[in-house]
């Protein structure tokens, strides 16, 4: 019997294939872990793995394989996980938006912002948005990056504010925008700040200070330079989130790292003084936008606007854009 009409002879084969295969296998993928998947998708481990094993079989190929770390991707595991993030990210899509059809409410531009990066410098992100126009409604989510990329992935947020780029090999569909950079100083209270100044930045050496949790950008160049100049400060907190250094540093437990292009809000905010600034450091921070054929208003202006250079304040209190127009 012939195909029907319009209906390729291929699909046929499509027959055994089913969503929740890819979709869980998506989530391995993207994981790392069969029981992060599972936590993440909310169901049994059992039910990932079975699901994985049947699109396995169906397709012919091994697509995982374990390590001491988890499982990672075989060579035709990375093949299908390309595809898998293409119908997982479509059909996200889709179910978002049937209901924009049938609701006169515009959606809110979504936007992921990363536990490491300071909340001087989201404001200044959501502010640039209401610049542009003043109506869209922003809607803030915060949390780890690698599960903020997951959702990106997935079209549940239109961008994601970081502060280190994604690896575009491995996630081609997500671009890289650098938003803004700003060069890294120390504070605490004033009168912590006052006896550190002398002899700084010798004088952290054996200070009480507080970083941001090893894995982050900030605190591998952190790491890097206190080895390079041979300083060894006494960490007393590390911190995902970089509003709790605020807290430590202003009940006077320590030093901390700091942007100073935000010491015009944070320092006073906290009642902090600026001890000094470490040399040849600079904190960078990108925004990570996916590519998809229909984006949010707000997501393509400030996609537009990137691509026009930086928009952050810089350390003396003006974008990069602002600079070069000025001449400065």
């Amino acid at each position: 019997m012939n195909a029907a009409i319009g209906i390729p002879d291929g699909s046929a084969k499509l027959a055994g294939l089913n969503l929740n295969h890819l979709l869980y296998f998506w989530a391995v993928g993207r994981t790392g872990s069969v029981t992060k998947a599972a936590r993440a998708m909310r169901v049994a481990q059992p039910t990932i793995s079975e699901q994985v094993r049947r699109l396995e079989d169906r397709l012919g190929a091994v697509l995982l394989e374990r390590s001491r770390r988890g499982v990672r991707l075989t060579a035709a595991g990375d093949r299908v996980m390309r595809y898998a993030e293409e119908v997982v990210g479509i059909c996200t899509e889709l179910t978002a938006a049937i209901p924009l059809r049938r609701y006169a409410e515009p959606r809110a531009f979504t936007l992921g912002a990363a536990d490491a990066v300071p909340k001087v410098i989201v404001r200044s992100v959501i502010e640039h948005c209401w610049r542009k126009d003043a109506s869209v409604r922003v809607l803030c989510r915060e949390w780890r990056i690698d599960h903020l990329l997951a959702e990106l992935t997935l079209h549940r947020l239109d961008a994601v504010l970081t502060d280190a780029p994604v690896e575009h090999d491995q996630t081609p569909r997500l671009t890289s925008h650098l938003a803004g950079s700003s060069m890294v100083g120390v504070a605490a209270t004033p009168a912590l700040a006052r006896r550190l100044r002398k002899g700084f930045p010798r004088s952290l050496a054996g200070a009480p200070i507080g970083l941001p949790a090893p894995g982050s950008y900030l605190r591998g160049i952190l790491d890097r330079w206190f080895e390079q100049h041979r300083i060894r400060p006494r960490i007393a907190l590390e911190a995902e989130d970089r509003s709790n250094l605020h807290y430590f540093a202003q009940s006077g437990h320590g030093v901390i790292p700091f942007a100073m292009s935000t010491a015009a809000v944070l320092l006073p905010s906290f009642g902090l003084s600026q001890v000094g600034r470490l040399p040849g450091l600079r904190e960078e921070y990108f925004i990570v936008m996916v590519d998809r054929p229909r984006q949010h208003p707000a997501a393509s202006a400030l996609r537009a606007d990137l691509a026009a250079g930086p928009i952050l304040p810089t350390d003396r209190g003006t974008t990069a854009r602002s600079r070069r127009r000025t001449g400065s």
